[in-house]
């Protein structure tokens, strides 16, 4: 048996009037309950990673995005033999609004830093914010989330 990582998508998606980052916190009774993390999830068979994100963040969020980029590529180690390689990307959210629904049960709009005051699902969803909250790390650009858009440059 092949025991390769499953193929993810996640997205920093962001309100063009305030910059925020949205959070999701995922229903109680889904697989890392009641804990937060980037709106994410797998490529189904048949589709591109672009149409999963785009329907990820429509199923677990109601919101609609634009993708922007493709940020970097991270891996997820789990506890026992779970792995995942995980496209992160880039978007601004368009429309659509927030329902509740069984793998999300609340969201927030956060700047990059206030992660440490949630409980995050993923390694991988802390490194990332910690990296668009101070700037460091492979950025080649900039990140200004202080102004009334951001200006992200590649994280690979």
């Amino acid at each position: 048996m092949c025991r390769n990582p499953k193929p993810g998508v996640s997205v920093v998606a962001y309100e063009k009037q305030t910059g925020k980052i949205l959070l999701c916190k995922r229903h109680a009774t889904s697989s890392f309950g009641d804990m937060w993390c980037l709106p994410c999830g797998y490529i189904d068979l048949g589709e591109t990673h672009y149409q999963a994100i785009v329907r990820e963040v429509k199923e677990e969020s109601g919101f609609d995005i634009a993708l922007e980029a493709i940020l970097n590529v991270y891996s997820n180690r789990f506890s026992g033999p779970g792995q995942t390689v995980v496209i992160l990307f880039k978007a601004v959210i368009v429309g659509g609004a927030f329902v509740e629904n069984n793998e999300v049960s609340e969201i927030k709009f956060i700047q990059p830093h206030e992660y440490i005051n949630y409980q995050m699902a993923f390694e991988a969803d802390k490194k990332i914010l910690e990296e668009l909250a101070t700037n460091i790390a492979n950025v080649r650009g900039q990140l200004n989330l202080n102004g009334s858009e951001p200006k992200w440059g590649f994280l690979c």
